[in-house]
């Protein structure tokens, strides 16, 4: 399905920038489940959070290890296909003002409820 997906909807793209100022919408978002917002996955209607613990990718080895330890088994998580430089991995500087402010809306709640901004 993400092959589909990519070779019908980003594949007339050409940059990241493209695809964010004219694809994403509140109702493009909605329409495919790696766009949906988190928040409808971990929250009630009311914004009561319906689990325990909620980890995070820039904490994953350390909330990896909380969750381990709570249900007592596992193995310790591997790093594959590690990023040699870190510089590529700062998701800001994908971003054009424009970009980050249309995203930003699209993802209010999420950013609201989990504590992320752009800036």
């Amino acid at each position: 399905m993400d092959k589909e997906f990519g070779e019908t909807v980003l594949a007339p793209y050409d940059t990241f920038e493209d695809f964010v100022l004219k694809w994403m919408s509140e109702e493009n978002a909605d329409s495919w489940v790696h766009f949906i917002p988190q928040h409808r996955y971990l929250y009630d209607s009311n914004d009561n959070l319906m689990v325990d613990f909620v980890g995070r990718f820039e904490n994953l080895n350390e909330d990896y290890e909380k969750i381990r330890q709570k249900i007592g088994t596992g193995e310790p998580l591997k790093h594959l296909n590690k990023t040699k430089d870190k510089k590529e991995n700062d998701y800001k500087k994908a971003y054009t003002p424009e970009m980050a402010e249309k995203v930003a809306q699209i993802y209010k709640k999420d950013l609201e409820l989990f504590g992320y901004s752009f800036e």
